[in-house]
Formats: C-alpha cells, sequence, structure tokens
C-alpha cells in the first residue's frame, strides 16, 4: 500500500508509506515488525536522533520509543494493534504523525519526511487512507508540555511550570505552596492527578498547603478541559491537571536505560537532582526514579522573604508483567516536603499569620496498580484498569516546634476505563468506565479549623466520538453519587448540627470541530458538570491561617452546578499555529466564604476566642465567569519564532452585581525564540495588568483596643508588571550519550512586582532576579 507523491496541501510534510511485515494470529491482535526511515523533506538527507513515538493504543513489547540512528532508520519488534500512530519529533523540525494500518504489504518501508521548523506546537496528522487533519482537530488534552518544552519551562513546583500556559496562573504563597489556577478557579474546583490518580494530598484545602508532585521527574503535563475531562471525575469545573510518570511501566525497554538532571537556581539557592532507571528481565519490566530538592529563603528585590526554605524528596519504583496483550504492574511512591509557611517581611507580619511563622512537615505515600489488556474481544480495543492506596500525614509546627495542627488522609481509588471502536451505520469511537473514591480525612490540634470526616464517590461515564464529514463530534456523560459524613457532629456557636450530606447528579458534554479550510478549525463545547462542597466547606470551625480568617462551614450546602460553553478557532498552518478561545462559565450556588455580620450592628464579626479574625462562612451565590486566551507561534524568517499569548476573566457574583474575590488580573507574554538544531535563545517580556475589580470591602468591624486585624488582600487593588525573561539552551552529543543544558533568567531587571493572588502580597513582594541552570542526560 502506497501514497503516490506528497500531499501538496500540506508542505510541511510527506509521507511515503508502505511499513511492515504481518506476524498476527487468527482471532488475536496483529503483531508486526514496523520499520521506516526519516528524512529532511527539502535535502532528502537522512535524520538521525529523532524521537519516534508509539502512541496509545498501540503497544510493542520493546517499548513505545525509540529513535532514528545515523542513517534514519528506525524499528520496533511485535507491535500489537491494527491502526497505528507514530509521533516523530527533533529539534528545529516541525512534528509529524502518521497513521499506519498494521499489518501491510510484507517487504515495505515507511519513509518520514520532515520539514524544518522552530514552532514547538504539534505538527500534522497523517493517515494511510490519506486524509490529513491537525492534531488540534483530536480530543486530546486542551494543553500538553512535554519534551524540550517542559525541560525550557521546568520551574520548582507544578504551578510555577504551568504559569504562562493561555488560562493557566499560579497563587504563589512561597516556592512550594503554590496552586495552579485555571480561569479564574482554583482549589478542588481544579482536579489535580499524577498518572491519572487522584494525589491524595490535602493541597486543595488551603492557600498554605503544597502540591505533592515534583514536576522534574515528570514526561509530560497534561491540562484537560471539555469532555474528555469527565473520564476522570465531574468535579472539574476549572479543569483537569494530569502530571504523567508512567510509574508502571507499560512496555519493556530493549536495553537498561536511564536519565540524570540537576537544576540550581540562584533566587533561593535551591538544587535539586534526579535520576530514573529502566531495565527488563524476561517479560518484566523494572523502573525507579528518585529526586531531592533543598531551598534557602527566596530572595526578594528589596529583601529574603523569611521561612520559604524547604528540604525534601521523592521517590519511586514500578514493576510490570508484560505480555503481547498486555501488561499488569504495580508502583509505589514516597514524598516528602519540610517547608516554611511565610509569617513576617521587613519587621511586618502577614496578615492572619503566626509571629515566629509555621513549618509544614508531610509524607505521602502511595502504592498504585495498573493493567491493561487490549483486544479482550468484541468491539472493545483495550480494558484498563488503575487503582492507587494513599497515605498522607501533615504537621503544622510553630515556634518552639509546637504542632498546632496535624493532619492525616487516607484515601483510595479505583478506576476501569474500556475503550471501543463500532463500524457500520454511523462508526463511533470511545470509551465507557467507572469509578470508585474513599478518603478519610482527620484533623487535630487547638488551632485548626477543619473537622474530621469520610466521604465515598462512585461514577459511571460514557464518552463517544463520531465523524460524520467533515464535522467530529464527542458527546460524553456521566453520574455521580457522593456521601460525606462527619465524624465529630458536636455543635458550636457557629456550627450548628453538623450532619451526613448525599449528593447525586448527572453530568454530560457536546464539542464539535469543523475544519473550515486546510489549516483552519471551528469549534464549540457546552458542558454541565457538578461539585460537591468540599468537607472543610461543610464542617469547619475554626481559625484559617492562610485566608487570614476564622471559617465557619454550612451543613446546608447544596452542590455546585456549572454550564460553560466554549468557542474557538485554531490555526496550524506551516508557519503559523494560533488559537483564540473564548468561555463562559455560570456557576449555580457557587460556594464562598464571605464576612460573617452581626446582626444588631450589620458589621463583621470578629472571633469570639482571641478576638483576631473576621469570621467567615460558607455560603452560596450565582457567578458568572466568563474570559478568553489567545496564543500565536509565528516562524517570521527561518529559525526565528515570534511568540505571543494572553488570557483574561472576569468573575462576577450574580447576586449583586460585584466581583468575585481572587480573580486574577489581565496576562499575557510576548517573545522571540531562535531555535537550531543543536541549541536556542530566547527572550521575552510576560506581566499583568493593574487589578482594580475587587469585591466590595466589609463594613468597619467593631475592633478590640489593638485594633482591627488588617483586610484579607482579596479586597485590595494590585497594581500591574512587566517582567524581562532569557533563555539560552544547547542539546549536545557527546560519547554516544545526549545531553541538554538550559540557562534561563526570570525577573531579569529585579523589578519589585506583586502578584494578585498571592497571600502574602499586603506585606511581601515576589521573587526578584533568579537564574536557572538545568542539566539533563540520557543514560
Amino acid at each position: 500500500m502506497r501514497i503516490p507523491s506528497c500531499f501538496r496541501a500540506v508542505p510541511s510534510v510527506c509521507v511515503v508509506l508502505a511499513a511492515s511485515l504481518p506476524a498476527g494470529v487468527a482471532g488475536q491482535a496483529p503483531e508486526a515488525r514496523l520499520a521506516g526511515a526519516v528524512v529532511d523533506d527539502a535535502s532528502s538527507a537522512p535524520l538521525a536522533d529523532v524521537e519516534v513515538r508509539l502512541e496509545a493504543p498501540c503497544r510493542a513489547t520493546t517499548g513505545e520509543v525509540t529513535a532514528s540512528d545515523a542513517t534514519g532508520r528506525f524499528f520496533w519488534e511485535r507491535v500489537a494493534g491494527r491502526e497505528c500512530t507514530l509521533l516523530f519529533r527533533r529539534i528545529g523540525y516541525a512534528s509529524v504523525r502518521v497513521s499506519v494500518d498494521v499489518p501491510v504489504a510484507p517487504g515495505e518501508a515507511l519513509e518520514v519526511r520532515m520539514r524544518p521548523s522552530a514552532l514547538e506546537m504539534a505538527g500534522m496528522l497523517v493517515t494511510a487512507a490519506g486524509r490529513i487533519a491537525g492534531v488540534e482537530e483530536s480530543f486530546r488534552p486542551a494543553d500538553v508540555i512535554e519534551g524540550e518544552a517542559l525541560r525550557r519551562r521546568l520551574g520548582g513546583n507544578v504551578a510555577a511550570t504551568l504559569a504562562g500556559e493561555p488560562g493557566v496562573v499560579q497563587r504563589y504563597n512561597g516556592p512550594v505552596a503554590a496552586q495552579p489556577i485555571i480561569r479564574g478557579l482554583g482549589g478542588d474546583r481544579v482536579l489535580m492527578l499524577e498518572d491519572g490518580q487522584r494525589t491524595g494530598d490535602i493541597a486543595t484545602t488551603a492557600a498554605d498547603h503544597a502540591v505533592t508532585i515534583d514536576p522534574l521527574s515528570a514526561e509530560r503535563i497534561e491540562v484537560l478541559r471539555g469532555p474528555a475531562g469527565l473520564v476522570h471525575g465531574a468535579n472539574t469545573l476549572g479543569g483537569v491537571i494530569n502530571v504523567v510518570r508512567n510509574d508502571v511501566p507499560r512496555s519493556l525497554p530493549d536495553a537498561p536505560r536511564g536519565e540524570f538532571a540537576a537544576q540550581a537556581e540562584s533566587g533561593n539557592a535551591g538544587v535539586v537532582g534526579m535520576g530514573t532507571a529502566e531495565a527488563s528481565w524476561g517479560p518484566v519490566a523494572m523502573r525507579a526514579a528518585y529526586s531531592q530538592r533543598h531551598a534557602s529563603d527566596t530572595r526578594t528585590p528589596t529583601g529574603s522573604l523569611p521561612q520559604t526554605d524547604l528540604d525534601g524528596y521523592d521517590a519511586g519504583a514500578g514493576v510490570s508483567w508484560i505480555g503481547s496483550r498486555g501488561f499488569l504492574g504495580v508502583a509505589a511512591r514516597d514524598y516528602t516536603s519540610y517547608y516554611g509557611v511565610p509569617s513576617s517581611f521587613g519587621g511586618a507580619v502577614i496578615p492572619g499569620a503566626h509571629e515566629g511563622g509555621v513549618y509544614i512537615d508531610l509524607r505521602r505515600s502511595t502504592l498504585q496498580l495498573a493493567g491493561e489488556t487490549r483486544e479482550p474481544g468484541g468491539a472493545f480495543k483495550t480494558v484498563r484498569l488503575d487503582a492507587n492506596y494513599v497515605r498522607f500525614e501533615q504537621d503544622e509546627l510553630e515556634e518552639g516546634g509546637l504542632v498546632g495542627t496535624r493532619f492525616g488522609q487516607l484515601q483510595s481509588g479505583a478506576k476501569v476505563v474500556a475503550r471501543y471502536e463500532r463500524e457500520g451505520g454511523l462508526a463511533a469511537s470511545g470509551a465507557l468506565g467507572a469509578s470508585v473514591q474513599w478518603r478519610d480525612l482527620r484533623a487535630t490540634g487547638s488551632f485548626t479549623g477543619t473537622r474530621p470526616a469520610t466521604e465515598l464517590s462512585l461514577g459511571v461515564f460514557a464518552l463517544e466520538e463520531y465523524e460524520i464529514a467533515p464535522f467530529r463530534l464527542q458527546v460524553g456523560a456521566r453520574f455521580d453519587a457522593v456521601d460525606l459524613t462527619p465524624r465529630d457532629t458536636t455543635s458550636s456557636r457557629y456550627l450548628p448540627e453538623p450532619r451526613a450530606r448525599r449528593f447525586q447528579a448527572l453530568s454530560g458534554s457536546v464539542a464539535l470541530l469543523w475544519p473550515v479550510a486546510e489549516g483552519w478549525v471551528l469549534g464549540a463545547s457546552v458542558a454541565r458538570a457538578f461539585r460537591t462542597p468540599a468537607i472543610e466547606e461543610l464542617y469547619s470551625n475554626g481559625p484559617h491561617l492562610a485566608n487570614y480568617a476564622y471559617e465557619v462551614g454550612n451543613p446546608a450546602l447544596v452542590r455546585e452546578v456549572g454550564t460553560g460553553v466554549d468557542a474557538f478557532v485554531r490555526v496550524a498552518r506551516p508557519e503559523v499555529r494560533a488559537e483564540v478561545s473564548l468561555f463562559v462559565n455560570s456557576i449555580e450556588d457557587f460556594v464562598q466564604h464571605v464576612p460573617l455580620l452581626d446582626p444588631n450592628t450589620g458589621r463583621p464579626q470578629l472571633d469570639y476566642r482571641l478576638r483576631r479574625y473576621f469570621v467567615y462562612r460558607a455560603e452560596q451565590t450565582d457567578a458568572l465567569l466568563t474570559g478568553g486566551e489567545v496564543s500565536v507561534e509565528w516562524e517570521a524568517l527561518p529559525r526565528y519564532v515570534l511568540e505571543a499569548s494572553g488570557s483574561w476573566v472576569r468573575g462576577t457574583d450574580r447576586s449583586n452585581d460585584e466581583a468575585l474575590p481572587a480573580m486574577p488580573p489581565a496576562q499575557g507574554r510576548v517573545a522571540v525564540r531562535h531555535d537550531a538544531v543543536r541549541w536556542f535563545a530566547g527572550v521575552g517580556l510576560h506581566g499583568a495588568l493593574a487589578q482594580r475589580r475587587v469585591p466590595e470591602a466589609p463594613p468597619e468591624a467593631e475592633c478590640p483596643e489593638n485594633g482591627c486585624p488588617p483586610l484579607p488582600g482579596e479586597f485590595l487593588d494590585t497594581d500591574g508588571f512587566a517582567l524581562l525573561e532569557a533563555s539560552v539552551g544547547a542539546r549536545l552529543q557527546v560519547g554516544g550519550r545526549f545531553h541538554w543544558l538550559t540557562l534561563s533568567v526570570d525577573n531579569l531587571l529585579d523589578l519589585v512586582w506583586y502578584d494578585h493572588l498571592s497571600r502574602i502580597k499586603t506585606v511581601a513582594p515576589q521573587p526578584g532576579r533568579s537564574i536557572r541552570l538545568l542539566y539533563r542526560v540520557e543514560l
């Protein structure tokens, strides 16, 4: 089978197809040796060191990733699958995806031509049938950061690594306690996953808690919005972030291999090292990874921010049995971190913080099970099982080593997903699945407002994708039932009658894509999702230092229900990649903490014990969030790329037309980058406009003699900023191994700036100039 000549409509890629030797067995998934070569589209010279990845659901027992040799050739032994997609990537060239039916005519080879390009966004998809479509047309995650792009942007935490993606910002509360915000939504409205499973930490419960994932060992980070998010849960009003490490091996490495990386940072005298190793013994694959991180206090342009130092490690190991029809494996991971929460700066105490500060000592231990069977029968292509068990412990240590609050949480979950293809009539592909999640949260201590409770949730879902030329349609539906049970039902002054709650809801989504012209795609989606009130929103009753408040739950809360509409246009041309999207997200019964007013005076109440904090109670209102994102990459000259991106969101309380709290201001970035085959260099400017649209401050409270506590930052304006950044890097081949060096500088001019979302902005500025050096080598 051969496709004659190059496709004139897509000058960026030419594919001459003819590949592989069949070795299938009747009634089973075909197995084949898949071989080919990669050449330069202009000169026809062989291209060495091209990363070639075999994408799911196809598998090869010798691994999903290989590289072309000095003659441009590559191959896999024993490929299982009927229609396989191959992804070709090399620095300085546009990525290419090729879809090939397995098996095809024997004795032939696959030749792929790659066009020189400095653009980093995904390349074109060329199928064996000659259908050409932008990769962006498929219902993939909204954003995927991997490979060279991930190395360039690697930060000290997941939020810092993702900051700058259109629609994504970080809420900075120190180098560890930083959380991602998507389209103005954070906390447990953004679902954090590790290899598709919930992390089991308490990061979403407070702004001073850490996301317990070190991004240094990540293979890629996915940001999902829209229909695909329903596979992971209904609680996805903001989106889903999935950090992929593949702790459970899914294929047999053809030889022992590994990787080492180290990063040093001047802004906090930080250093981190990471190593991974993979090997196989017969049908058994093994993988291990370890990273360790240390940092001192963060430097700002006006001085060091005390209690922002950290120490910790992240270790994991996995083992799998790999067969021709699937795999089954287990993995364990242990994460520890000891970090400070800023309490003062320049002699001024951060509102609500302890004088003397707090250090957090946490540990998360995870046991993971994963397995997959291919071609189990009928229309099903794969059936995948993922399960995990997490034990989480966190001590908040006050001055002198006193344990102020001790958290403990056990969590377990499992998810089964069966993917299928249906032919005849209205052909479709899709997935069916079910999930179960359980967690037991405990909290003890004199200064904790969190009450112990358990949560059990069950869910079933279905997702289908249709091709109705020229459109592509995806529909999804999910049903969830959630039970929340408090372990402490004692009534108090602010919290009467804590009681068990049960929630049930149906979520759904529809998305449509229309390729209106070559390289141009229009799309729209409508999704309806719900969020169960969090344990803290239902049952809290005590001081919450991260929010400068005495927070009180509300056992009468109902579920949040969000209806979101997205519309976008995407451009994927040889010299330009661009996307513009607009969204509207209407959330019924949006939960927020509002000041509790005295019924007699109408003034905010202070907590009755310490008279130190405003009392906030969880209440509900209808909310409307509108906004959009834009991103452009334009190769204006060969190897020179102009980048521009921006995002904005406006949050409104529909009951009074006031601003919602903690909404990020409009943000953007412009940069120019030169990409050669072996090195790159770039300079950019990123910043934000001033945020003047904030909630109206509560009336003046009746304050004690020592005065009222300062207002939380959510009621205060924030000035805009613009920061200069620069980076340079190289990819070297020494001794037959690839080495990457990346040097980058943030806040090059060491300007004073403030982040609107930060809990420390009323006292301390954000970090100053910081130089980062990253080294990575494949072993």
